[in-house]
C-alpha cells in the first residue's frame, strides 16, 4: 500500500524467476484475489500478490514475501 501511495518504481521478482519493473499504481481485489497494478513502458500489468516473491525500491529497501502453504 505504501508503494502505491507514493507511486514508487519497483523491481518485482515473481514466481518462475520472472522479473518486472514499473511504478506501483494501486491494489485491486478481483474474485477474492489481490493484484498489484504496475505501470511500465509496456502498459499496466496486474501482478497477483501471491505470485510476488520480493520487491524493492531504494526508498524502502527489499521486501521478501513469505507465502504460507495452505
Amino acid at each position: 500500500e505504501l508503494a502505491c501511495q507514493r507511486q514508487l518504481y519497483l523491481h518485482v521478482q515473481l514466481r518462475g524467476d520472472e522479473v518486472f519493473e514499473g511504478k506501483a499504481n494501486s491494489l485491486i481485489l478481483r474474485k477474492k484475489v489481490e493484484y498489484l497494478l504496475v505501470e511500465s513502458n509496456e502498459g499496466t500489468r496486474e501482478l497477483r500478490l501471491d505470485h510476488i516473491i520480493s520487491f524493492s525500491n531504494p526508498e524502502i529497501g527489499t521486501i521478501v514475501i513469505e507465502h504460507s502453504s495452505l
